[in-house]
């Protein structure tokens, strides 16, 4: 099974143990099911492979103000679990202010935010979420915050102090349970005081979580006012916003090196997308993404393969 080969090597390269996962350690999981000689799948199985629920999915978002009136980026996954989890923490990295600093003879990224506590809180919302309800995960980047929403509010009486302490309750314990030996959750009940502890650990404010009647949310605060898409500091201004990074997308004109930022970002993510629909992300006309990647392509920074049909290939 592709699952147990995913475990397996997920499970090797968090705790550095080699052990082989097989059908029947699933069995004993609560994973799959043996009946009449055949495998049968639980839920979980299939959240963890492929994934055909319509709303077992994470989506996000790039806005250009606090108020969420306009998106500068929105992309929505689906399919295994797993996969959102990887996707979502990608989107995040790439779109919140990046620096750089020089240790020793290295150069070590920094990021505005801990990226361990983003994923864990990803993770978390996707673990832990009510996937009885018609909702999705949401993770928004903003100007002045990154949020996560996860679906269903405290389980089983769990009380928010209680959840803030390190005590949890587990909605879908199987899940969990297979995310813990994925080493995508290392105990229950630390993920929260995990993630205050790398904030505070990174010098930036503990996050604000709020329970609604139906949601659970974390916010963390963001350093400066502007989203940053794509941006990365010069060495030793970790934090700062760069350039015109942050402006709304829609304002922009040809030439301005965010549209040229929100490009290259939708051509990394996909070698394939149209103009077309990288004018609808940006909220441009497609003329003006075909007159930018002229531009590009001429400052060899792009070059196409394969004509009409063929890929983008970044260069530089």
């Amino acid at each position: 099974m592709k699952l147990c080969r995913r475990i397996t090597s997920a499970h090797a390269e968090n705790s550095g143990e080699r052990i082989k996962v097989t059908p029947n350690m699933l069995e004993g999981w609560g994973v799959v099911k043996k009946i009449g000689g055949k495998w049968h799948p639980s839920v979980a199985f299939q959240w963890l492979s492929a994934n055909n629920d319509h709303f077992a999915r994470v989506q996000c978002a790039v806005f250009a103000d606090d108020e969420r009136t306009e998106f500068i980026d929105r992309q929505e996954y689906s399919g295994s679990l797993i996969d959102q989890v990887e996707e979502s923490y990608k989107f995040v990295l790439r779109s919140i202010r990046r620096g750089a600093k020089i240790e020793g003879l290295y150069r070590k990224d920094s990021y505005e935010l801990p990226p361990e506590a983003l994923r864990e809180a990803i993770v978390n919302a996707i673990a832990h979420r009510d996937y009885r309800q018609h909702a999705y995960v949401q993770v928004s980047v903003l100007p002045g915050r990154v949020e996560v929403v996860s679906p269903g509010s405290l389980f089983d009486g769990l009380t928010k102090d209680e959840m803030l302490s390190g005590k949890s309750k587990l909605r879908n314990p199987v899940l969990a349970d297979i995310f813990h030996k994925m080493g995508m959750i290392e105990k229950w009940g630390t993920g929260l005081p995990r993630i205050f502890a790398r904030c505070a650990k990174a010098g930036v404010p503990a996050p604000l979580v709020t329970i609604g009647g139906s949601t659970v949310a974390i916010s963390f605060k963001r350093r400066g006012e502007s989203v940053s898409h794509e941006g990365v500091a010069t060495v030793g201004n970790v934090g700062n916003p760069v350039g015109n990074v942050g402006n709304p997308v829609g304002n922009v004109i040809a030439g301005d090196s965010n549209l040229d930022q929100v490009i290259m970002r939708c051509l990394r993510d996909d070698a394939k997308m149209s103009a077309a629909r990288i004018a609808k992300i940006a909220n441009v006309t497609t003329r003006t993404i075909e007159r930018a990647l002229t531009r590009l392509k001429a400052y060899g920074r792009i070059r196409r393969n394969g004509g009409t049909r063929g890929v983008w290939e970044i260069l530089g």
